[in-house]
C-alpha cells in the first residue's frame, strides 16, 4: 500500500490538504476585507430611509428598466415629448437589473443594489492594486478609501448604477494585470478564455450604464501594458497582437447577445433611444461657446470633496513615471468636459486617482518616497473619506429623520389623487407612491439643465387628468399656460407644519454637504394641483387650501 502523502491529514473518515502558509494569508486577508465591507455596508444600510431623499436619479433608472420589460406601455416618468414615446436605452441591464430589484425586493431594494456593486467595485479595485504589486495594507486601505469617497457614496446611496459599471471594468483591469504577472505560465485555454472574459465585461459594463466608457482609457492602459510585456518577452507578431484580438472578440460576441433581446425594440424606435443618447451626453446649454470653459469649473467644483485624492494624485504622477496613467486621464477629461459635466461623472475619475497612489506602496517605488510621508497620506486620505461619509454623513442621516420621512410624500399622494387608474403629471419623488397606488405616470424627459417650458408641458398635457407641480419649480407662465388649457386650481398642499428655511444666497459648508449626499432639510413639497375640467367634482382632501 502507497504511502499517504504528507500533504494531506486524517480525520475520521475525511482527507484534507493541509492550506499553506500563503493560502492561510490571503483568506485571513480576504476574511478581514469582507469584514471590512460589513461594518460599512451597515452604516449605510442604517441611514437609507433617512439619509438621502428620494433622488429623480433612482427613478429615471427605474422607469429605464420598466420599459424594457414592459415595450408596450403607453406612460412613463421619462416621455420624450417630441416623439411622443418613453425612453429607450441601449444600456438596458442595469436598468433592468434595479427594476427587477424593486419588484422583488421593495423600494429599498435599488439602493440595497447599488450599495453591494460599490462592494464590488472596491474589492475588484483592491484585487487589481495587489496584482500591480501593492503592498496588501495599503491595497486594503486604498480600497476603503475609494469606497468611501464622498463622490462615490453620494452615488450608490441614491440607487445609481455607477457602482456595478466600476465593478465590471476594474474587474478587467484585474484580469490583464494578472494575466501580464503569469505571462508563460498560464495554460493557453485559460489565457485565452481570461481575455475573452475581459472583453464581455468591458462590453456588459456598457451595457449596465453608459459612463463605462470613461474607464475605457484605463482598461486599454493595462490591455497595452500586456501587450508591451509579451512584445518584450520577444513574442512574434500573432502572439502581440492576440490579446487585442481575444479581447475585440469576447466583447463584439457579449454585444451581440446582449443586443439580441432588444433588437426589435431598437430598431422600431431607433429615433427614440438616438434622442436620448443625446440627451444624456449634452447639457441644454452645450451649444454655449463657454461650455467647455464651463464644465471644465464644474470639474473642478465636484473634485473639491475629494481633495486629498486629487493632490496626492498629482504628487504622485510627477515622482514617479506613470504616462500611461496621464495619457488616459488626460484622454477621459477632455471628453468629460467636450460632453455633460455633472457630480455622477466626475466620479469616474477617483479610479484614475488612486492606480496613481497606489504606486507610492510599491516596491519599486520605495526609495522615491520616505516611509512617514507614505503613512502618513495614507492616513490623511482614510481620515477624511471616514469622517465625511461615515461622520458627518450619518451624523446629518440621523438629524431630523421625520423631516425626511418617505412616508410624508405616500400621504400626500392619498390625499391629492388616491388609488386608482389615475394618469398623473408627477414631481419625480411621487414614483414609488405612484406606481403602489396603480398611476399611469407622466413627466418630460429633458437634457440636463434645460427648464421645463409651457410648451413641452403642453404636449404632456393631452394624456393627463392631474398635474402635480412642486411649487417652488413653479413658473408664473407654466401657471398661466395651465390655466389658459382649462386645468383648474386645486390649491396647495403642504407636508410640514413650518416650511423649509429659505436660502439666504449664503452657501455653507452645512449646505454644501448636504447637497454632496442629498440629505436636504424638509426635502418635499410644497405642491399645486391642477385638475382636468371633467374631475372638478374630485374631493380633495389633506392640507389643500
Amino acid at each position: 500500500m502507497k504511502t499517504v502523502s504528507r500533504m494531506f491529514l486524517s480525520s475520521p473518515g475525511v482527507m484534507f490538504a493541509p492550506l499553506s502558509k500563503a493560502t492561510v494569508s490571503s483568506l485571513w486577508y480576504w476574511g478581514m476585507w469582507l469584514l471590512g465591507l460589513l461594518v460599512v455596508s451597515v452604516a449605510f444600510i442604517v441611514t437609507m430611509d433617512t439619509g438621502s431623499y428620494l433622488h429623480s436619479d433612482e427613478f429615471v433608472t427605474l422607469e429605464l428598466g420598466r420599459v424594457i420589460l414592459n415595450p408596450d406601455t403607453d406612460w412613463s416618468i421619462n416621455w420624450l415629448v417630441d416623439q411622443q414615446q418613453p425612453v429607450i436605452l441601449f444600456s438596458y441591464l442595469g436598468a433592468v437589473l434595479q427594476e427587477l430589484t424593486y419588484e422583488y425586493g421593495g423600494q429599498y431594494g435599488p439602493r440595497v443594489s447599488s450599495l453591494f456593486g460599490a462592494l464590488v467595485a472596491s474589492t475588484a479595485l483592491v484585487g487589481w492594486l495587489l496584482a500591480k504589486g501593492t503592498y496588501r495594507i495599503a491595497a486594503f486601505l486604498l480600497g476603503m478609501v475609494f469606497l468611501l469617497d464622498p463622490l462615490i457614496v453620494q452615488a450608490f446611496t441614491i440607487g445609481r448604477l455607477d457602482g456595478w459599471t466600476m465593478a465590471l471594468c476594474l474587474s478587467c483591469c484585474w484580469i490583464f494585470v494578472d494575466t501580464c504577472n503569469q505571462l508563460g505560465e498560464l495554460d493557453p485555454r485559460i489565457y485565452t478564455v481570461r481575455l475573452l472574459i475581459a472583453g464581455s465585461l468591458a462590453c456588459t459594463a456598457l451595457f449596465i450604464w453608459p459612463s463605462a466608457v470613461f474607464l475605457f482609457p484605463l482598461i486599454t492602459v493595462e490591455l497595452f501594458n500586456l501587450v508591451n510585456k509579451i512584445r518584450s518577452d520577444g513574442g512574434k507578431l500573432q502572439e502581440v497582437i492576440r490579446p487585442v484580438l481575444l479581447f475585440t472578440a469576447g466583447a463584439i460576441i457579449t454585444a451581440l447577445l446582449l443586443l439580441l433581446p432588444i433588437a426589435q425594440l431598437l430598431f422600431a424606435q431607433f429615433s427614440n433611444a438616438l434622442q436620448s443618447i443625446k440627451a444624456n451626453t449634452h447639457s441644454g446649454s452645450s451649444e454655449d461657446p463657454t461650455s467647455i470653459l464651463q464644465n471644465s469649473i464644474g470639474i473642478v467644483r465636484a473634485l473639491k470633496f475629494s481633495p486629498f485624492v486629487v493632490l496626492l494624485a498629482f504628487m504622485v504622477v510627477f515622482r514617479c513615471r506613470q504616462s500611461g496613467y496621464v495619457f488616459s486621464s488626460l484622454v477621459v477629461l477632455a471628453l468629460m468636459v467636450s460632453t455633460l459635466v455633472y457630480i455622477n461623472r466626475v466620479q469616474y475619475l477617483i479610479p484614475y486617482f488612486i492606480v496613481c497612489i497606489s504606486n507610492l506602496f510599491q516596491h519599486q517605488h520605495d526609495s522615491e518616497t520616505s516611509r512617514i510621508l507614505r503613512m502618513s497620506s495614507l492616513t490623511l486620505l482614510l481620515l477624511w473619506s471616514i469622517g465625511l461619509s461615515l461622520g458627518l454623513r450619518t451624523y446629518l442621516a440621523l438629524d431630523s429623520q421625520a423631516d425626511r420621512d418617505r412616508k410624508l410624500v405616500s400621504q400626500a399622494a392619498l390625499s391629492l389623487v388616491g388609488p386608482g387608474d389615475h394618469k398623473v403629471y408627477v414631481p419625480y419623488e411621487f414614483y414609488h407612491s405612484g406606481r403602489s397606488l396603480g398611476w399611469k405616470m407622466y413627466r418630460a424627459y429633458l437634457a440636463y439643465g434645460n427648464p421645463l417650458t409651457p410648451e413641452m408641458l403642453k404636449k404632456v398635457l393631452s394624456h393627463v387628468d392631474y398635474v402635480i407641480m412642486l411649487q417652488p419649480q413653479l413658473t408664473k407662465e407654466t401657471n398661466r399656460a395651465l390655466i389658459e388649457e382649462g386645468w383648474l386650481d386645486k390649491g396647495n398642499f403642504h407636508l410640514y407644519n413650518k416650511p423649509a428655511e429659505p436660502f439666504d444666497g449664503i452657501t455653507t459648508n452645512d449646505i454644501r454637504v448636504r447637497n454632496l449626499y442629498s440629505i436636504f432639510q424638509k426635502p418635499y413639497g410644497p405642491y399645486k394641483l391642477y385638475v382636468r375640467e371633467k374631475h372638478y367634482s374630485f374631493i380633495t382632501a389633506g392640507k389643500l387650501e
